[in-house]
Parts: C-alpha cells; structure tokens; sequence
C-alpha cells in the first residue's frame, strides 16, 4: 500500500513592495551632471523596472554630454556683382572727359578704379545663426547642403534646389551650386 505523502504549503509571502526609487547619474559636460530620481508605486519589482528604464534611457539620450555637443555656425557668402565691363572710347573722346595726369591704357581703356576691383571679389561674411536667417529658403538650403553627410543626399539637396519654386533668384541658385560642388569636393576627399 501507498501512503499519502502530504506535501507542506508554501507560507504566503508577507513582503509588499510599497515604492521603488530608481536613480541616474547623466553627465551633461565636464564637473556638469544631472540626478533624475523617480519614485513610483508597483506590484513587482520587474513592473516597476519595466516603467523606470525607459524614461531614464530617454533621459540618457537627451542630455548626455549637451555641453560638448556642437553648436551650429552658418557662414553667408554674398556675392557682389561683378562691374560692367569696360567699353572702348575713342581716344580724342576720353582726352576731353579725362582728368589731366590720369594715362589712358592701350586700346583707350582707363585702369580700374577701386569700387571696380571689389566688386570682383568675393566676399564671405560669417553671420549668427537667426530665427528670420533660418526661415529664408536660400538659408534653409545652405544648411541642408552644408549637413549632408554623403554623395546621395547631397544629389537629392541639388535635385530639390534644381525644382524649388521658392528659390526664384537665378543668383541664389548659383551660389548653391557653388557650395553643392565645394561639398561634393569635401566629401570624396
């Protein structure tokens, strides 16, 4: 005959989780950090778990090293436009409108003047990044052009300049070339 073994219950656990506190260290720059505390109420441990790490992950991502973060810089070139090429006068014409001292060139041209020579240079302006800067579409394209990270984006930034109907000044549009191809240069270095 069988005997009947009787197996002795489990005794009800008498522990109750009450609160569960999880704190974060996030280091946000040098001698810089932040100490998210949550606290919340749960039935388990692995409850409570499964709600805090998500948000403190979040967290993490957001302010993790802010400070060494970079910081955008937008550089403006303006192009001036170029002098009016020089027309030819005829010599006995240019003898009475010239001022005395001042010699006349071969083929009855005058030398430049200084306004004429800085019209032909380029000039590269840095200026702060602004709200109405960033709102502009020929600024909002320079920053796209300047983010791309590879060949493919900046064929689709070129593409998207090419049929933008904001983007009506013929001049505005070379200068995006100019600084599609000065990409197009950096990134195949």
């Amino acid at each position: 005959m069988e005997k009947e073994v009787e197996i002795p219950k489990a005794p009800k656990s008498t522990v109750k989780l009450i609160s569960y506190t999880m704190k974060a260290v996030i280091p946000t720059g040098p001698y810089a950090n932040i100490q998210p505390e949550i606290t919340i109420t749960a039935s388990s441990l692995q409850e409570a778990q499964d709600y805090l790490v998500p948000h403190l992950d979040g967290l993490y991502e957001k302010y993790l090293n802010i400070s060494d973060r970079p910081k955008p810089r937008v550089t403006v070139t303006e192009h001036v436009p170029q002098a009016p090429k020089p027309v030819e006068v005829p010599k006995e014409t240019l003898t009475k409108l010239v001022t005395p001292g001042v010699t006349i060139n071969e083929g009855g041209k005058l030398p430049p003047t200084i306004e004429e020579l800085q019209a032909q240079a380029k000039v590269e302006v840095v200026a702060p990044v602004t709200a109405e800067a960033e709102q502009t579409p020929f600024m909002k394209a320079v920053l796209a052009v300047e983010s791309c990270k590879s060949i493919e984006a900046l064929n689709i930034i070129k593409h998207r300049i090419s049929i933008s109907d904001k983007l009506q000044d013929p001049i505005g549009k070379l200068a995006l070339d100019e600084k599609v191809e000065a990409k197009r240069l950096e990134l195949t270095k």
